[in-house]
């Protein structure tokens, strides 16, 4: 591997090929969400994990993004950063919780769900709600906790911690991590907090592949570090062979997927998303920048936001055609969601992402995380990098639930 490399890596402002990652996420997510009781496939049951991918992918993007931005202007804007974030990430967030609440209190008063929701409210709108046990619509919330919680303390961390902390803080998040996913502290959580490893999903997919993505850009930024990663993927078939040992991996059968086989998981899509990062010319990119793919991927964060409530219209819908079949479900679920996303695009969170992108612009960020665009057709015609985010996870293997 010569410089080159890494410098053509280290100058790429958008990595292509992750939106089509984006894409097969939520696809796998809304997939099972929508056919896990009329299916026996394995890799529908398990779309759970695609929040496992979200969460690699987000480590890897916002680390970058701080990475580039410290070798720029040698300091880290965090205020700005969490403008960005904030204008990104709250208006459809808060506005979905404000349309629940509106369900809960006028629709559905009085209802088990409307209890719940009222319940965790405080939780959501505080995203803490990854600590708590929630159901109904507001359940996939947890992992936009989970998120927010890393994007609330790690910019310090790049910021004002030296490079052998940064890979020593790292090694300590993925070793308690790992006390979580193989249960060895589940007893004592349990007794402390009242709820264990089966009842938050946070215990179950852990900290682990956020901080695996987070690994992956603190290496790669340097060219040492990204000599080794070359060693794995840089040949231009890599993306293809990482990709079959992940659907491979994610294949394995088993009742419970936690401890060697959920890390095992985490561990291959890591390397995967280096395999399409390192080199733009990999041989997966002519699928995973596909038009309607990249489209998919670029609004998947709204997809995802509003997918409950797309489930939810989308059984409706199926039983009135006298169609409630999973694969009928998916398709109206899947449609039902695209159009909420841009609705609320539309109609709601383009103002925000207009003060946003000027945010953007004033700090030049050296990679396309968050874009410039402002129309829809805009923003969906380029690959910028939206939210990583997590997704739904309850499944009878391990009950998690993104």
């Amino acid at each position: 591997m010569s410089s080159v490399h890494w410098d053509r890596f280290r100058n790429t402002r958008t990595f292509a090929s992750l939106d089509g990652l984006r894409c097969f996420s939520i696809l796998g997510v809304i997939a099972y969400h929508t056919m896990e009781t009329g299916v026996s496939q394995t890799m529908i049951q398990r779309g759970y994990l695609g929040v496992d991918m979200f969460f690699v992918l987000s480590g890897f993007l916002i680390v970058t993004l701080l990475l580039r931005e410290q070798d720029r202007t040698h300091t880290i804007s965090i205020g700005r950063f969490y403008a960005r974030r904030a204008l990104r990430i709250f208006p459809p967030y808060y506005l979905l919780l404000f349309l629940l609440a509106i369900l809960y209190t006028f629709v559905s008063k009085g209802t088990p769900l409307s209890k719940a929701f009222f319940e965790a409210l405080p939780y959501n709108l505080t995203y803490t709600s990854n600590w708590i046990v929630m159901d109904g619509m507001i359940r996939i919330f947890w992992s936009l906790a989970t998120e927010e919680q890393f994007y609330l303390v790690w910019p310090f961390v790049q910021k004002y911690c030296g490079r052998k902390m940064i890979f020593g803080l790292l090694a300590f998040i993925i070793g308690v991590s790992q006390l979580m996913n193989y249960r060895l502290i589940d007893a004592d959580f349990r007794q402390v907090f009242g709820v264990g490893y089966l009842d938050l999903n946070i215990l179950q997919v852990t900290f682990t592949p956020i901080a695996l993505g987070a690994l992956l850009a603190n290496l790669m930024h340097r060219q040492e570090g990204y000599r080794l990663v070359y060693i794995l993927t840089g040949y231009t078939g890599a993306s293809v062979i990482w990709f079959v040992l992940l659907i491979a991996t994610m294949n394995i059968p088993a009742a419970d997927i936690g401890g060697t086989l959920r890390l095992t998981i985490q561990l291959v899509m890591t390397v995967f998303l280096a395999s399409c990062v390192v080199r733009e010319d990999h041989l997966l990119r002519p699928l995973l920048t596909l038009w309607p793919i990249r489209k998919l991927g670029v609004i998947s964060y709204g997809v995802y936001l509003y997918h409950t409530l797309g489930h939810h219209f989308g059984l409706i819908l199926s039983r009135k055609i006298g169609l409630e079949l999973p694969a009928v479900v998916f398709a109206n679920t899947l449609a039902i969601s695209v159009g909420l996303a841009y609705l609320s695009f539309v109609y709601w969170e383009k103002w925000f992402l207009n003060l946003k992108d000027r945010l953007a612009l004033s700090s030049a960020p050296a990679v396309e995380i968050f874009g410039t665009r402002t129309t829809f057709g805009d923003r969906l015609g380029i690959p910028e990098s939206l939210e990583s985010v997590g997704l739904s996870t309850e499944t009878p293997e391990n009950k998690s639930e993104t």
